[in-house]
């Protein structure tokens, strides 16, 4: 959050018309200026220029808009997760609006936001976007967004499967394959059981030229187009601050915990086909056994005793408690 200093406050201010019908803002000039590059550039002019400056955004939601200056100052939106009225589309829509400036500090609050709201949402409350949603989200951004990489994560992992299928030919043909993609990532490859925007919500931050986030040190926001920093009206630097957490601790932690469940999957997988493989190898080039020949009995002590050894090693974290009984249970029928 920039702070407000004097000087930011004895900046002047900026008049600003939101909306068709031109609802009236004033809003500190040096304040807006911090936070978006994209303004700073519009009102380049400013320190020339006497009396009251004037901008008119006349394609913006005056409502949208008063989040994002209620956001600037305080560092709230004004809104509840846990208020019906907060839906998906409005937290998606203020990222937009925040892209649109190059707000980056307020595009990462809103994915903060989506996470928590994901977070408080009950079995039947899941991420059941609107096909209008996501066609807006498409249409407004492009591949590399981190706002498509949220929804169609959230989507992979708490869109109802009616829904989708339900609503199918209405969502854009983008986000059908991002989906497809992400689900194969989770059958594949990720092998928390939780969703990613969940424990690894950093990696859907944005990080834009002139911005250098960093947990400890204060950060310049840049304008692509200008070498100069957002300054006041005493040429004094603006600053900010990146995200307050330490994103590489946090996903080394979960890097080494991953690689540790890896390596127990692997092993309990490559020691269960080895046992399943010499048992079936068995079973086909032996003729069938009767019951009490010393061969029949070899097999059965030999599969038993490899479903003793399949039952003392770990089990993977994600298999259900059955899965090794179940696997002795069939080592028992060959």
């Amino acid at each position: 959050m920039i702070e407000l200093t004097p000087d930011i406050l004895a900046g002047g201010i900026v008049s600003i018309a939101v909306g068709p019908e031109g609802y009236p803002f004033d809003v500190h000039v040096e304040l807006l200026c911090a936070h978006s590059p994209y303004l700073d550039q519009a009102l380049e002019d400013r320190f020339e220029e006497a009396g009251t400056l004037y901008l008119t955004l006349e394609d913006d939601d005056p409502k949208l808009f008063t989040r994002a200056v209620s956001w600037m100052y305080s560092g709230r939106l004004g809104v509840s997760i846990l208020d019906k009225s907060t839906t998906w589309k409005l937290l998606c829509d203020l990222w937009l609006l925040a892209d649109k400036y190059q707000i980056i500090e307020l595009q990462n609050h809103m994915i903060d936001t989506l996470k928590h709201k994901y977070s408080v949402l009950s079995e039947k409350e899941r991420c059941n976007f609107a096909p209008s949603l996501v066609s807006d989200i498409y249409q407004r951004t492009p591949p590399s967004s981190q706002l498509r990489r949220a929804v169609t994560c959230m989507a992979v992992w708490a869109m109802d499967g009616d829904h989708f299928r339900k609503h199918y030919a209405s969502f854009p043909r983008e986000f059908r394959e991002d989906k497809e993609k992400e689900q194969m990532r989770r059958t594949n490859e990720l092998l928390s059981n939780k969703m990613p925007l969940a424990w690894a919500t950093h990696t859907f931050y944005v990080e834009a030229p002139g911005y250098e986030s960093s947990p400890s040190t204060p950060t310049t926001m840049t304008s692509p187009d200008k070498a100069s920093t957002a300054t006041n009206s005493n040429k004094t630097p603006v600053t900010s601050r990146g995200p307050a957490q330490d994103p590489m601790a946090e996903t080394l932690a979960t890097l080494q915990e991953r690689v540790a469940t890896l390596e127990k999957q692997l092993a309990f997988k490559n020691h269960s086909l080895a046992v399943i493989g010499t048992a079936a190898s068995r079973a086909i080039e032996n003729k069938p056994f009767s019951k009490g020949s010393s061969a029949s009995a070899g097999v059965s002590n030999t599969t038993a005793t490899s479903a003793r050894k399949i039952q003392s090693l770990p089990t993977p974290p994600s298999s259900p408690p059955s899965a090794v009984d179940d696997l002795a249970d069939l080592l028992e029928a060959l």
